[in-house]
């Protein structure tokens, strides 16, 4: 697991003896930004290593700590602090801001949530002053299918014999958490559920930077006109991205500017990005969700329009996370006059159940 904290991953410190109680809860958003739609989820982690029985003594390295019940399993006795100690266990659960999982295009597509975990300690050691530092196993993962609001993983369990050097001092650093996001489609009763790996062409990330700039050094060689706007461009992504783009610089070759016409500059704007970083983040561009229903709607009709396949799947895959209870009745009447049944099923099948009625219109351009 990468060390520094990225969108998707979060350190939290602990700084708790290994030789003490620790039950340990956190709480923190995070923003998955890896597969699919941008969404932020807020995580809440739970970590425990002791279970105390009858009363609590005034030493707790003491041998006086009460003995557990025969039957308990998962304790070990401490041989340092003579108390019964428990695996070192982390509960993860996640609480997502949308209603996605009610929304399908296809009833044999999901999102599947992952969890990779890892503890770190500190054992003290003469050369070190600052003691040495050890993952206390290689990072566990796990992963889980999302069928609610929340979701909750198993617990991941941790030991520690094989470090314990009799040495009060040994303490757990922190926890290293990623939350990761993955596709998934069900095959057949022998395959099961199978990655879905969109191909979305080269990424050019690191040039998206300086199409936002005017700045001499950006290296964009197109200029792209929408009515009064003007953004900028590198051919090679353009012609990368959309054969129907490619065939205009093939007859085009000394063409410095390219005039899109019938489209608003939002639903560029978006494209770029996408062609860019092979992400749709819709959310960056609008303030409130009937203004994201209208841009999803207009961005899937103009890339139906271009034949741009996969800019239309991701804009088909972000809808589910944008669809509120004003916005319901719009999708679902959408739906419906683009022959999504299932989307559609699933939509009408929420505002029923939600008793919703006709929300405002939005511009349909």
């Amino acid at each position: 697991m990468e060390s520094n904290e990225c969108p998707s991953s979060k350190i939290i410190p602990i700084q708790k003896s290994l030789y003490e109680p620790i039950d340990f809860v956190q709480n923190f958003e995070l923003e998955l930004t890896q597969n699919g739609p941008k969404e932020t989820v807020d995580v809440e982690i739970h970590l425990r290593n002791f279970v105390g029985y009858d009363s609590q003594p005034t030493n707790p390295l003491g041998p006086q700590w009460p003995s557990p019940p025969a039957d308990i399993i998962g304790c070990y006795l401490c041989p340092l602090c003579h108390c019964y100690h428990q695996k070192l266990q982390m509960t993860a659960r996640l609480q997502f801001r949308n209603i996605a999982h009610l929304f399908q295009l296809d009833p044999r597509m999901v999102w599947s949530y992952g969890v990779e975990a890892c503890v770190t300690a500190r054992l003290p050691n003469i050369a070190l002053p600052a003691g040495a530092t050890y993952n206390l196993s290689d990072p566990q993962q796990m992963s889980s299918r999302r069928t609610d609001a929340y979701l909750i993983f198993h617990p991941f369990e941790y030991v520690f014999h094989e470090y314990d050097n009799g040495d009060y001092n040994f303490r757990i650093v922190d926890v290293r958490l990623k939350i990761s996001k993955t596709k998934l489609f069900y095959v057949d009763e022998s395959q099961g559920w199978q990655i879905v790996n969109d191909d979305l062409g080269p990424c050019f990330r690191d040039l998206y930077p300086k199409i936002l700039t005017f700045h001499p050094d950006c290296g964009c060689n197109v200029i792209i006109h929408v009515g009064p706007a003007t953004l900028k461009a590198h051919k090679k992504v353009l012609s990368a991205k959309s054969y129907k783009l490619l065939e205009f610089f093939h007859g085009n070759q000394r063409a410095t500017e390219i005039h899109f016409l019938n489209v608003e500059v939002d639903v560029v704007r978006a494209m770029l990005e996408f062609f860019y970083t092979n992400q749709l983040d819709c959310l960056s561009l609008v303030v409130s969700p009937l203004r994201l229903c209208d841009l999803l709607i207009r961005i899937f009709r103009y890339a139906t329009t271009w034949d741009m396949d996969k800019f239309r799947i991701a804009c088909l895959d972000h809808i589910p996370f944008a669809v509120t209870p004003e916005t319901a009745s719009i999708f679902s009447e959408f739906a419906d006059s683009n022959n999504l049944t299932y989307l559609h099923l699933t939509l009408e099948k929420y505002i029923h159940a939600m008793n919703l009625r006709q929300p405002a219109e939005v511009s349909r351009q």
